[in-house]
């Protein structure tokens, strides 16, 4: 989010879709792992976040529904306690790009 923030929108881009791709690869280490999950899930969180920043909306939409589908699918209380607030920030981006895009993810 850092370059984000500042503006650069390639660099931003580049980083969040390289967090996606190494926590997904950490995911599939143990992919019965909530906790892996739930990291994943927080990276196409950030993914999402950086795409709102430029009004990249469906991208954006894409990116969060990805994110909480994989939190509704875990199943450990620990975990879903641990994300409890990137899963509200989630569910409040998809409501603030469902007014933007017209429509439900």
């Amino acid at each position: 989010m850092l370059y984000a923030s500042g503006g650069d929108r390639a660099k931003a881009a580049e980083f969040a879709a390289r967090a996606v791709t190494r926590a997904e690869q950490y995911a599939s280490g143990d992919a019965k792992s909530d906790l892996r999950s739930g990291h994943l899930a927080e990276a196409y969180l950030t993914a999402a976040a950086v795409h709102r920043t430029f009004g990249d909306w469906d991208e954006a939409g894409q990116a969060v529904a990805r994110a909480l589908a994989i939190w509704r699918g875990l199943r450990n209380p620990g975990a879903l306690a641990l994300y409890r607030k990137s899963i509200g920030e989630a569910e409040s981006l998809v409501r603030e790009v469902a007014a933007r895009e017209g429509r439900s993810w």
